[in-house]
């Protein structure tokens, strides 16, 4: 996916063009994005199996506390697992 160049992103966000390629060139720098000189900047093809795996962590540290919470408020094990199923279920 290509990017807005740093002269429109910082026109559109009304902020400085050096922010905007400072900002670039951090997340160039950490593999987010991919830079060709004359034709833009894009999103990273190797990076989307990282904000899968991203996501993937986020949800179980969510889920995670969710038990811990259920936990703390008295429910056993089997309670929490069958709470759990219900949810699942009303999503079908």
């Amino acid at each position: 996916m290509m990017l807005p160049s740093v002269r429109t992103l910082a026109a559109e966000l009304q902020i400085s063009a050096l922010t905007v390629k400072k900002a670039y060139d951090i997340l160039e720098s950490e593999g987010i994005l991919i830079s060709v000189q004359g034709k833009g900047s894009f999103v990273s093809e190797t990076n989307t199996s990282l904000i899968g795996e991203k996501r993937r962590r986020d949800a179980e540290e969510s889920l995670t506390m969710a038990i811990e919470k259920a936990r703390l408020a008295g429910y056993k094990n089997e309670e929490i697992r069958q709470f759990i199923e219900l949810i699942l279920e009303d999503e079908k």
